[in-house]
Order: structure tokens, then C-alpha cells, then sequence
């Protein structure tokens, strides 16, 4: 019987990431507000970035809101294992140039928190990526 109820918990565990995709959990960030962002960062950032963060400098405060660049979201793309997720968004940026952000979630606490990000500026839409690519894979 104990087997049976270990096995069924960490179904239940593993369960959690499944119902929160990358995208999703992005999207959440892309609304929220910077100053909730800033006064809740450790629900967003994995604690290496948001310890590197100088909060007194507005520059790096507004690194935080890297998702405002992107004016139009043209497609999206996910990967993930039980750790670690890698999510890619394609689109436009303010000038209608496309672009794409790349980033790695590791998961903290049965929830996906961003550990790094990439900035893609293209010249045209073709050289876009078309599939989940993580930061560390597109230098």
C-alpha cells in the first residue's frame, strides 16, 4: 500500500507542471504589472537573475519588462522536462522588425520561473526560429 501512494504522489507532483504550460506562465508575467513584477520577483526569476539585479538602477529595472518589446506575437513554441522548459516567441517589435525571445525556465517549487532570457533581432521573419530554443543553444 505504501508503494502504491508513493507512486500516486509523485504523479501528483509531476502533474503540476503539466497543467502550466510555458506560454502560459509567461503570459501571466507579460500582464503583471512591473512594480508587482519588482515587489514579487522571486515568483518570476530563478534567484540567480533577479540577485544580479540592481533595483536602484531604472536601466536594469527595466530589463525586467523585456516582454514589452515584442508590439505583436506571431507564434509560440515549448519544450520541457520535469526541471527545466525551454519556450520561444516570435514576433514584431515596435517598429514591426521581427524578433523573437528565447527562454529557459527551471521550475521552483512545482512552478516555472525564468532563469534566462534572449533577445532575437532579425532581419527578416524567415531567419525566426521555428521550434522551442533555449538561450545557451542559440549563441
Amino acid at each position: 500500500m505504501k508503494k502504491i501512494s508513493l507512486i500516486l504522489l509523485l504523479l501528483t507532483s509531476t502533474a503540476a507542471y503539466s497543467e502550466d504550460t510555458l506560454y502560459s506562465v509567461y503570459s501571466d508575467f507579460r500582464n503583471t504589472p512591473i512594480t508587482d513584477i519588482k515587489n514579487n520577483i522571486y515568483n518570476y526569476f530563478n534567484k540567480d537573475v533577479y540577485s544580479a539585479i540592481d533595483f536602484n538602477d531604472p536601466q536594469e529595472l527595466e530589463l525586467l519588462s523585456f516582454s514589452s518589446r515584442m508590439k505583436q506575437e506571431l507564434q509560440h513554441f515549448e519544450t520541457t522536462n520535469t526541471n527545466r522548459g525551454c519556450l520561444t516567441i516570435t514576433g514584431n517589435d515596435q517598429n514591426n522588425e521581427p524578433m523573437a525571445f528565447n527562454i529557459t525556465y527551471s521550475s521552483k517549487e512545482q512552478k516555472w520561473v525564468i532563469q534566462n532570457i534572449n533577445v532575437l533581432l532579425a532581419d527578416v521573419a524567415e531567419d525566426l526560429p521555428q521550434e522551442a530554443c533555449c538561450p545557451d543553444k542559440t549563441d
